[in-house]
């Protein structure tokens, strides 16, 4: 019988406990005999490819005619801080490896990538089985952030592999050396080794072949396929000397004269070195993240096997990752916002009125404004002439997210600012009634599988004015925390013009239209392009006369938006004094489903200036008309601050009004 190697931390397993272990270990094809690794290690083994060492060789293998295909992730397979065992960056700073592997501070940091990075020891955290059993599995939280790509949850498996299936094993291990042809005589009372060094044609129960196991620790790929897709066998020991098992699926070390199975193109096994390393399984055309190898076991007993060497028909054991997924989400991955984004409903790049997959076809180049981030910019405002009337909120997975479209009301709150915005929200009117969205949850659509969260307003109810979102921290989102972004909405403007402190449609927006005029976006340049084009402003792909009509009008009834700094620390709360229903809605909402075509008429002249047909009423009117007389971006700034001033002071605004009209008649 193969001795039993000596755990890293200096203790023994006698033989009988193993066999204790192992009696009491279940497996659905049939009983394996478990190994564990000398120093808690494993080494990949690779027939014909000890040179597969870098990404390239790996890109090149599954992807052959570089037709950008899906490649496993090499780059985020390291090793732990005696560089005898491997780990896999899964992002968030938190890695993945084997339980039994040796990673904390009092033995070094992590290596990916020839780069150290220190480990944060209250982060260490042992997984579960389902039976509430240890498993060989933990998570451990990196102090940087080694800026390697995520293997999120959407690049975890949610099954086992099938049987027979291909997968790419990458580990931190050693490499080939002699292969050997033995004859082996038991009929003492120990077997006998002998290499004739010449293999078999067909291998009888007297014959084995293998490797001597040489070089040094290097990161390595190779495959394999699926051997046994279910076994459940303790691996090791925790510090405390607790069971620790391995719920996963197994590989054979496979080769035709010994195994009666072919082998892969860079057959590969696992042996020191290799515990913690990456299994990735072919999943939709994309390889994913689908175990973590653990330990090798043989379904034949290997008495007095010759040291460092392994042998074909041995399996490697590997944690199916689709068993513990949802505790690396709870962990790894807590629920969170993984996108915020505008899109252009009910424009030429939805269809006019698509729904589903066609919105994302609409997605604004636009970036939500954060708290904290600083003044506002071009980049958070929507020139669309139909207002800001699409948002999508991409959520990971975690919550019960289709409760965020029945407990809409209670789930998400909207405020509006007006055109004159101040720097704090809770001031701002709270959207409530008919003016709340139509929210739809599309699972599994947002970035990296994502739960995808729609709302939708008819065109023209939101205009001219910044929008808060707040998606509150709940069991329905699975938020620990509120999140709060903004957008903002100035019909008509191109972005030419503009000041740092406020964004303007006038008559330069007007001009830029017509430079701009182009009758088909799509064609003349990128689909990308064409949604982003500033001149456009009512999105039918196409810049022209009824563009530069909406600037015209826009510069007249909705002419300015003040930018906003908004504090990290909000406040982000609906204010006390808020008055609810249907008709408390902000200045800068249409209330008449009719008002954006109105606002494509030319405008007519009235006493305090130029205004739409479609004139404004109350507040948001005034400014409007004084607008109208103030055409320098001097004068306009001038009104910006002024706003800023009162709203600091507490001054009143028809008094302020009076005297600025009286200026500028003056």
């Amino acid at each position: 019988m193969k001795a039993l190697h000596k755990l890293s931390d200096g203790r023994r397993r006698s033989h009988e406990r193993v066999k204790q272990a192992f009696e009491k270990t279940r497996t659905a094809t049939t009983r394996l005999r478990f190994e564990q690794l000398e120093d808690r290690r494993l080494l990949t083994v690779v027939i014909s490819g000890n040179g597969n060492t870098d990404a390239a060789s790996l890109k090149a293998y599954v992807d052959p005619s570089n037709q950008g295909l899906s490649v496993p992730a090499f780059a985020n397979v390291g090793g732990n801080s005696t560089n005898g065992a491997s780990v896999v960056y899964l992002g968030n700073r938190w890695v993945i490896t084997a339980a039994h592997v040796n990673t904390d501070s009092n033995v070094g940091p992590v290596r990916l990538g020839g780069n150290l990075y220190a480990i944060d020891n209250s982060s260490i955290t042992i997984l579960h089985n389902p039976d509430n059993s240890l498993a060989d599995l933990k998570l451990v939280r990196l102090t940087t952030d080694p800026g390697l790509p995520a293997i999120d949850l959407s690049k975890i498996t949610t099954a086992s592999p099938a049987s027979n299936s291909q997968v790419i094993m990458i580990g931190n291990g050693l490499s080939t050396g002699t292969e050997h042809f033995w004859n082996v005589d038991k009929t003492g009372a120990h077997w006998v080794w002998t290499d004739t060094g010449i293999q078999p044609s067909i291998a009888n129960s007297n014959q084995y072949g293998g490797f001597d196991i040489v070089g040094g620790h290097v990161i390595r790929w190779g495959d394999n396929k699926i051997f046994s897709p279910s076994v459940n066998l303790q691996t090791s020991v925790d510090a405390q000397n607790n069971p620790e098992y391995t719920i996963g699926f197994t590989t054979k070390f496979d080769t035709f004269p010994y195994t009666y199975s072919t082998a892969q193109p860079y057959e590969a096994h696992a042996s020191m070195g290799d515990s913690g390393g990456a299994v990735f399984s072919l999943v939709g055309g994309q390889w994913k993240l689908a175990g973590i190898m653990t330990a090798i076991t043989d379904d034949r007993l290997m008495d007095s096997q010759p040291a460092g060497t392994e042998l074909f028909g041995q399996q490697t054991l590997m944690a199916d990752l689709s068993l513990y997924r949802s505790q690396i989400s709870a962990i790894a991955f807590p629920p969170s916002v993984a996108q915020r984004s505008l899109f252009y409903a009910h424009s030429s790049y939805d269809g006019f009125s698509g729904t589903g997959n066609a919105h994302d076809q609409a997605i604004a180049p636009k970036v939500a404004l954060l708290p904290g981030a600083g003044l506002s910019t071009f980049n958070s405002v929507s020139s669309y002439g139909a207002g800001i009337n699409g948002i999508m909120i991409d959520v990971t997975a975690g919550g019960n997210h289709s409760a965020l479209v029945t407990n809409a009301k209670t789930d998400f709150t909207f405020k509006v600012s007006g055109p004159f915005a101040s720097n704090s929200p809770g001031t701002w009117t709270t959207l409530s009634g008919a003016n709340l969205p139509t929210v739809t949850l599309r699972t599994g659509a947002g970035v990296s599988g994502s739960d995808r969260v729609e709302l939708t307003w008819p065109d023209g109810k939101i205009m001219d004015t910044w929008l808060e979102v707040v998606v509150k921290a709940n069991a329905d989102s699975g938020l620990a925390a509120d999140d709060v972004f903004y957008f903002g909405s100035l019909p008509g403007d191109s972005g030419q013009g503009d000041d740092p402190g406020a964004a303007f449609v006038d008559a330069t927006d007007e001009i830029a239209d017509r430079v701009h005029q182009n009758s088909d976006l799509t064609l003349s340049s990128t689909y990308a392009a064409a949604v982003a084009n500033p001149y456009d402003v009512n999105k039918d792909n196409q810049v022209d006369a009824t563009d530069q009509i909406y600037a015209r009008n826009f510069a007249v009834s909705n002419p300015e938006l003040d930018m906003i700094n908004i504090p990290l620390a909000g406040p982000f709360a609906p204010s006390a004094n808020l008055v609810g229903g249907e008709a408390a809605v902000a200045a800068a909402l249409s209330l008449t489903s009719g008002r954006q075509s109105q606002r494509v008429e030319e405008p007519v002249p009235t006493s305090s200036g130029l205004v739409t047909s479609d004139s404004m009423s109350g507040q948001t009117t005034g400014y409007s008309n004084l607008d109208g007389q103030l055409e320098t971006p001097a004068s306009r700034a001038v009104l910006s601050e002024t706003n800023r001033f009162e709203e600091t002071l507490g001054l009143d605004d028809e008094f302020i009004d009076s005297l600025l009209v009286g200026s500028a008649v003056d």
